[in-house]
């Protein structure tokens, strides 16, 4: 039970370690100054929501996880990437439909203001 235990909190750490990181290369990829993106990725590590979601394991980490990858492959503009962002957001709908279309809304936004 306590290997459990452990197993779920490294995966949620780890969950929460990785989505860091794609923030980063996401803020990277949009050509924001250094300063924005060391300003944004603070305030991401300071947020409370973030910050409970590291330490609480709830299926919301994958599902944060699982929108900043989708969306970080939606931005590398190729057609390899684009299949693979719709699979993350296939598999986005197993932990949370309701969250599933707000991204899935959010990203057809932002694909529609860049063109």
């Amino acid at each position: 039970m306590l290997f459990l235990l452990f197993l779920e909190t490294l995966i949620t750490f780890l969950l929460t370690l990785i989505s860091f990181i794609l923030f980063y290369f996401i803020l990277n990829k949009l050509n924001l100054p250094n300063n924005i993106k060391i300003i944004s990725s603070i305030l991401l590590i300071i947020s409370p929501g973030f910050l409970y979601l590291s330490f609480i394991s709830t299926r919301f980490s994958a599902v944060i996880f699982l929108s900043l990858l989708s969306f970080f492959l939606l931005l590398q503009e190729n057609k390899i990437y684009l299949f693979l962002a719709t699979i993350t957001l296939a598999l986005m709908t197993f932990f949370s439909l309701p969250s599933s279309i707000v991204i899935l809304s959010l990203i057809l936004v932002y694909m529609k203001f860049e063109n």
